[in-house]
């Protein structure tokens, strides 16, 4: 016969429980329902799931924890990840070959549908944030800081897109934006920081080393006169016939 819940004390239960063993066994051996273990956990403030058992090597079943059956099988756990991964990204490969046409389409199809203009915008401000790190109203601060001329020849933009004409000049050390240039000023700047050594370099060279003056010694050699030949001119006296009345 099954003992009483009232005869077997409450702390005897969260005692049993508290050692190791779960609610239907602390049941079975106390001799009581889960309900009645459940609810004498319940007034011993414990949560309705299972105590995690005290850590250490006091408790036989302790062996680790999460970091021990990690290392305990390692490979395992690798080889399952990485075979995961690679069927993944076979899976997404497969995808993509069977899918590419009806891709190509929907995509044609979607920017035939949208305004040319819209689209060069969207594409100029993508390329700002992307390269420059710089959003389309930090670009128009610029341009308007700068009243709208360049930062160094103080020209306003050449070219047909005039509002679009200043390219943004950035370190390409520290990736800072420095202003807004046009294209002939940024190139030279480029060439500038690229070449800036050398071309010094030839200038010395040259001034050190001047090149005599133009016809100074220098006779251009006359070059014999060349008689038109046969297959040159099948029809040489034809030709200056026709030459002679054109020229009338």
């Amino acid at each position: 016969m099954a003992k009483s819940a009232r005869k077997v004390p409450y702390a005897i239960l969260v005692a049993d429980y508290a050692s190791g063993l779960s609610q239907e066994q602390v049941g079975i051996k106390r001799g009581v329902s889960s309900t009645v273990v459940h609810q004498a956990l319940k007034l011993a403030k414990y949560s309705a799931r299972p105590i995690d058992p005290p850590k250490g090597p006091a408790n036989p079943r302790w062996r680790g924890g999460c970091a021990g059956y990690y290392q305990r099988n390692k490979n395992e756990i690798l080889a399952k990840a990485k075979l995961k991964t690679e069927s993944k990204r076979q899976y997404d490969r497969q995808r993509y070959l069977d899918n590419q046409e009806q891709r190509i389409t929907q995509s044609k199809d979607y920017y035939r549908s949208q305004d040319p203009a819209v689209l060069r915008e969207k594409a100029r401000q993508k390329h700002l944030l992307r390269r420059y790190g710089l959003t389309i109203e930090g670009y128009n601060e610029l341009v308007n800081k700068q009243n709208g001329v360049c930062a160094i020849c103080a020209m306003p933009p050449r070219g047909k897109k005039k509002e679009n004409s200043l390219h943004v000049d950035h370190d390409h050390a520290t990736k800072a934006v420095r202003g807004l240039l046009c294209l002939r000023c940024n190139l030279h700047l480029a060439w500038m920081e690229l070449f800036e050594a050398e071309a010094k370099a030839y200038l010395a060279r040259a001034a050190a080393n001047p090149s005599p003056k133009r016809g100074a010694g220098f006779v251009r050699p006359k070059q014999a006169k060349r008689a038109p030949h046969a297959e040159d001119w099948p029809n040489t006296i034809t030709m200056k016939k026709s030459y002679r009345r054109v020229g009338r």
